[in-house]
């Protein structure tokens, strides 16, 4: 957990709250009521380690809910027109997290629970293990594809005890289909910090493949939302076009 100080401000309502996890992009808050997607706002900090007072706009883009004994609800904040000083400014404060506070992402909004599976045939005869990853939410499906998949790492709260260096099969659960798709990742490293427990993996994915996890994703999604939702969502994950059998 890397926790700075801020404030937001929406609308008229301003409040105070710390930083739970901080990225390229945005930030992630534990908040008492979720703000609604799409919501604009203003947060305001000073930026560790002299101090330098940084604000920005941004937008809200997912939800946690509230998982009682591992997590209060959150909202994650993308920025949202910032020009290259200001975001140049925030990329020096991540890197400085990152270097400094290795631990903090684990802390971060956990969107995936995992538990191991015996399939009938494994693809890879290398996977030490097989797990199956559930997602909450649509809205944690399209956070996984934003964040996770673009920087090709997550984690995922699991009891299973894997070493560093081992590879996995991953079969991530489509939350409204049940539809599977399977990936491969390989584990950087296994979390066990009082209640939690997890694994921070490394994706092993290429861009293909991550344009098919892409269809798989929204193809299911698109009967649930209007055309200009589906999209703004395609939009903002940037991957092109291809095949759609996962």
């Amino acid at each position: 957990m890397i926790a700075v100080p801020l404030l937001i401000e929406v609308g008229k309502l301003r409040f105070e709250r710390v930083t739970e996890d901080v990225s390229d992009g945005g930030l992630f808050v534990r908040v008492d009521e979720p703000l609604a997607l799409r919501t604009l706002v203003r947060v305001e900090l000073m930026l560790p380690p002299h101090g330098s007072q940084f604000s920005a706009t941004g937008r809200i883009v997912h939800h946690v809910p509230a998982v009682r004994g591992i997590q209060d609800a959150g909202v994650g904040i993308e920025f949202y027109g910032i020009g290259a000083d200001v975001r140049g400014r925030w990329e020096k404060f991540v890197n400085f997290v990152r270097e400094h506070f290795p631990e903090s992402s684990e802390r971060a909004a956990i969107l995936a629970n995992a538990e191991g599976v015996k399939p009938l045939f494994k693809r890879n005869a290398e996977h030490v293990q097989v797990l199956s990853v559930h997602l909450r939410s649509l809205e944690d499906l399209v956070t996984l594809l934003r964040r996770d998949i673009r920087d090709r790492r997550m984690f995922v709260l699991t009891p299973i005890a894997a070493s560093p260096g081992d590879l996995l099969g991953l079969w991530i659960t489509h939350p409204h289909t049940g539809d599977v798709f399977e990936i491969e990742a390989r584990v950087e490293r296994r979390v066990v910090d009082g209640g939690l427990h997890g694994l921070r993996l490394q994706l092993e994915l290429s861009n293909e493949r991550a344009t098919r996890l892409e269809e798989f994703a929204y193809d299911a999604m698109e009967p649930l939302f209007d055309e200009e939702d589906v999209e703004e969502a395609e939009t903002s994950f940037g991957a092109g076009s291809g095949s759609k059998n996962p």
